[in-house]
């Protein structure tokens, strides 16, 4: 993992979590090493423990360590965090003057602004931490039981095996990975205000999301969210109505570093139906790419309709693209929120002829 952290399946796990970069083994923290630490070039933070799993009693408290580990880094402000990280085993790399002197030159943001991404995600409990093992088998899911003795962080969590196969006459190895559990963001904690009385009641454990849904609640969501709050603090409710309405439709939110609306046809294949992004703009121009330029066109005109824009056709090869714009410009979320419910309809009147359309290509 340390020299080839690409072997991780974090597109699984956390899909806005791209290239994960290793900066050091055995950071020390106050529990004791965490076996592998990996920064991304945006400033999230992976752990990783890697364990045989020779003793199915020993699991739990594998994960319970781990988790420990976590609960160390969130207490931590960055330069403690950068401190410890350049206590660990760095191997036979030399070791950096910074975290962020990790970071390869083309993927660098400014030094002051990965600073505070990091400082944020330590303060908000947000990062992953996998159990990375050789063998994890049965049972797994009864590990997430050890999750809700930790309250008030946002962390993924993830079981990860790693099949290695040595090659014959050779020195390579073939490594396989495989994603076995993850969780959607845990609440861990209820804390209930009646009469002037605290309680806190732990949550019932949260089941592993589905494949449908199975960006929903998680670092990758939050994050999103958040983005949304500064353009509009209402915003993230109404999207969540909003996703809401579209799950009636079997149309699921895929969270990535954008929001992608996605839906799958009755003959297998996934169509992009919107995708909303950081920066607020809507692009709806790629729902005829895995369907039909038909839908993508009619499908445009009405949302064009509903929203008070026009639709403009962008030539792509062979094929013809259909954008809604306001205004000759590609629409901010913010200033169609009040128009979502009348998007949802659209869909709903729409995905019929989709799913005929496509049975017939």
């Amino acid at each position: 993992m340390f020299e080839h952290p690409e072997v991780l399946p974090l597109d699984e796990i956390e899909a806005a979590f791209k290239e994960p970069i290793s900066v050091c083994r055995e950071m020390p923290t106050l529990k004791g090493p965490i076996d592998n630490l990996f920064i991304t070039a945006d400033g999230q933070i992976v752990i990783a423990e890697a364990k045989l799993w020779r003793n199915p009693e020993a699991r739990r408290k594998v994960v319970a360590q781990a988790l420990d580990y976590a609960s160390c880094l969130f207490r931590m402000s960055y330069a403690e965090f950068e401190s410890a990280a350049l206590r660990g085993n760095f191997g036979d790399r030399q070791k950096p003057r910074s975290l962020w002197e990790l970071v390869p030159d083309s993927a660098r943001l400014p030094e002051r602004e990965f600073i505070d991404a990091v400082s944020r995600n330590l303060r908000r409990g947000r990062i992953v931490v996998l159990i990375v093992g050789d063998g994890i088998r049965e049972g797994a899911e009864q590990l997430v039981e050890v999750l809700q003795s930790h309250a008030g962080f946002h962390f993924t969590f993830a079981l990860v095996e790693l099949s290695v196969f040595s090659l014959p006459g050779s020195q390579d190895r073939l490594v396989v990975p495989r994603t076995l559990l993850r969780t959607q963001t845990v609440e861990r904690a209820i804390v209930r205000i009646e009469d002037g009385h605290v309680s806190v009641a732990p949550a019932r454990p949260t089941p592993v999301a589905s494949e449908a849904n199975r960006f929903v609640g998680n670092i990758s969501a939050e994050e999103f969210f958040d983005a949304m709050r500064a353009r509009a603090p209402g915003l993230p409710d109404q999207l969540r109505s909003f996703l809401e309405q579209l799950s009636l439709l079997g149309v699921y939110g895929e969270f990535r570093r954008a929001l992608n609306l996605k839906w799958d046809t009755p003959d297998g294949r996934t169509v992009n139906l919107g995708i909303i992004q950081r920066d607020g703009q809507v692009w709806t121009s790629e729902a005829g790419m895995a369907s039909t330029e038909e839908f993508g066109r009619r499908y445009n005109e009405a949302l064009a309709s509903v929203w008070g824009g026009t639709v403009d056709p962008m030539p792509w090869g062979a094929h013809t693209k259909w954008q809604v714009r306001l205004d000759g410009k590609v629409p901010r979320v913010e200033l169609i929120a009040s128009h979502l419910d009348a998007w949802a309809e659209v869909l709903r009147r729409h995905l019929p002829q989709l799913a005929t359309q496509t049975q017939e290509v």
